[in-house]
């Protein structure tokens, strides 16, 4: 069973001699696989084979499947998606396939990976050492399909050692968000090949400036979490038009106490640049999906609020060119200042 990134192509592709058309029926759902699967197809696709192959591209399809986003709880957001296919050769339309079962998220694939490209990750954050505010939990999602056990380890001796890979029956039990104490400095995952993802946990204290805990769908279509501790300014936009009021009266005259050019439909939004703060050099792929992100949230004077990234450019930096590593990022928040929701 392969995860699906909805984000982009997924391929299905049927290939035989003398092959006229391939019908394909697409099922997406949630709950139990194979229990919960709807009696009728979600999509019914046919094609004509252009010689003996038919491909067909799934990935926008499950996409609109998926409802994504947060709230301050860390959900796992994907579905169920079963297909089978059914050959017509010589004008003979043959037996149906037996179910193919996979799972998808809103998650991507880089082009350098190739089509259909399944990492295989355990861990599904994308560094090895996570900054957090000192006393701060961390959620950490990983793969149930991948991880099999793991360990916590405080103070450089092993604390915790559990098994994983229980159940995994219900669709929102194939990514899971582990909760992991603010004491905790090491999380490693097992995984079924016997391979290990590590995790290194550094708390981080700030007495100076307010940090903030931007949370985003990254490239395996989970929530991750990161914190920009440093230097953070707050900006109000306003937009806004005129009209001119013809306010004489019918004495000739006019009240110069009454606004001649009237200002109408006025809205406000409010832009937040904010500072990274010193951080690895191996967060820079976080950096990367950070921009590259379309759900991103702030936990901001106590609510989680969504924000649009603003920053598009990012300029690498190394600790052999740049020693320190911070990076400035500026957003918007997603919403007029003015309530408009009408």
């Amino acid at each position: 069973m392969a995860k699906i990134s909805t984000k982009s192509p997924y391929f299905i592709n049927s290939t035989v001699t003398n092959l006229d058309a391939v019908t394909l029926k697409l099922w997406i759902y949630t709950g139990t696989q194979t229990t919960d699967r709807p009696a009728l197809a979600t999509y019914t696709l046919i094609s004509t084979a252009i010689n003996n192959n038919v491909m067909f591209e799934i990935g926008e399809l499950i996409g609109d499947f998926i409802n994504t986003g947060f709230d301050g709880t860390y959900d796992a957001d994907l579905v169920w998606v079963d297909y089978t296919t059914t050959q017509t050769i010589l004008g003979v339309i043959g037996t149906e396939s037996a179910y193919v079962q996979h799972y998808a998220t809103k998650g991507y694939t880089y082009f350098e990976e190739g089509a259909n490209y399944d990492s295989g990750n355990g861990s599904l954050i994308t560094r090895g050492t996570v900054q957090r505010l000192s006393g701060q939990t961390y959620h950490v999602p990983y793969d149930n399909n991948q991880c099999v056990a793991y360990q916590k380890w405080i103070n450089g001796s092993l604390n915790t050692f559990g098994n994983l890979n229980i159940s995994l029956a219900d669709s929102s039990d194939q990514i899971i968000y582990m909760e992991v104490a603010s004491d905790v400095e090491k999380l490693i995952f097992t995984l079924a090949d016997t391979s290990t993802n590590t995790i290194y946990f550094e708390n981080v204290e700030e007495c100076k400036y307010t940090p903030h805990k931007i949370t985003f769908l990254n490239k395996e279509g989970v929530l991750e979490s990161m914190w920009m501790f440093k230097r953070s300014a707050v900006q109000t936009t306003m937009k806004s038009e005129t009209y001119m009021n013809n306010q004489i009266n019918i004495n000739t005259n006019y009240n110069v106490n009454q606004h001649q050019m009237n200002r109408i439909n006025v809205t406000s939004s409010e832009q937040l640049s904010m500072n990274t703060g010193f951080i690895p050099e191996s967060s820079n792929e976080m950096m990367r999906q950070l921009l590259s992100s379309d759900e991103v949230y702030i936990d901001y004077n106590s609510q989680t609020l969504p924000i649009n990234i603003k920053t598009e450019e990012l300029l690498y930096k190394t600790r052999l060119d740049d020693k320190l590593i911070n990076y400035g990022v500026k957003v918007d928040f997603a919403f007029n200042k003015i309530n408009t929701v009408r």
